[in-house]
Formats: structure tokens, C-alpha cells, sequence
């Protein structure tokens, strides 16, 4: 857990409060105008791509020794990291995070209370979040628009 938040925090400062962070909200905006007013966009992206598999791999060492490593081992949390970004709200960092707490907690209380839904308690959370607020709990109602 401390890993986990040392992490967000990093992730958050890098994102937020630094020149590549604002290349890389720059990119992601309009790539195009990015390369306009001269950033490299396909250095950023390429950095980006290079931060998220490093990411990707100290999560893998993380959990690697609390479950059997396989080639498959991704296929069983590529669904549920789909889930806590639809709840969360595309393009929204701090609600993924937020969701993958709500998305935890849920899935403590369904073990304790309600061990048959266990499976199945991130669906019941994607599918009332999309019903009452379809863009997710802290996703930006412009994101996708022209």
C-alpha cells in the first residue's frame, strides 16, 4: 500500500507539476497543436508508452508474490483495470484512483458480507455509476468532443 501511494503521488506530481507533464497533457489534447508550438510528440509518446510499461512491470513484482505467475496472470485484472477507469471517467487520473479505492473496498465488503457476489461486484459498480453518472464519478463531460 505504500508503494501504491508513494506511486499515485509521484505519478501526480510528474503529471501536474512538470514540463513533461504538461507535454504530455499537451499531447494528449491535440497532438497536433502540440507539434505546432514544437514538442516532439512522438518523443512524448514514446515516453509515456515507456513510463506505463514500467508501471505495468513493478506492478507485476508487486503482486508476484501473492499469486502463481503465468503468462495469463494479465487476463485476469485487464477487465476489473477496464471497470475502475469507466468508473473513474476517461481521461481522469484522480477518478481512477479514486475508483480502484471504491472498487477495493466494494470487493472486501462483498468477501465479508455477500461472498456470492465477490465476482461480480466491480459490474454492479460499472453499471450503477453508468446509469447515474454516465461519464463516470470525476470523468470531464467535454472529453471526446470536437
Amino acid at each position: 500500500m505504500v508503494v501504491g501511494a508513494l506511486v499515485a503521488a509521484g505519478l501526480y506530481l510528474l503529471i501536474n507539476r512538470s514540463r513533461f507533464g504538461r507535454s504530455v497533457r499537451a499531447v494528449a489534447q491535440d497532438a497536433v497543436m502540440g507539434e505546432a508550438v514544437g514538442l516532439n510528440t512522438k518523443r512524448v509518446m514514446l515516453l509515456v508508452f515507456g513510463l506505463g510499461s514500467a508501471l505495468a512491470g513493478l506492478a507485476g513484482a508487486l503482486i508476484a508474490p501473492n499469486v502463481s505467475v503465468s503468462p495469463s496472470l494479465g487476463h485476469s485484472f485487464i477487465l476489473q483495470s477496464f471497470a475502475i477507469v469507466i468508473i473513474g471517467g476517461l481521461g481522469s487520473v484522480t477518478g481512477s484512483l479514486v475508483a480502484a479505492l471504491v472498487v477495493g473496498v466494494a470487493e472486501a465488503f462483498a468477501v465479508a458480507y455477500a461472498p456470492y457476489l465477490t465476482g461480480f461486484t466491480f459490474y454492479i459498480l460499472v453499471a450503477v455509476v453508468l446509469l447515474i453518472r454516465p461519464r463516470g464519478l470525476l470523468g470531464s463531460a467535454k472529453l471526446g468532443r470536437a
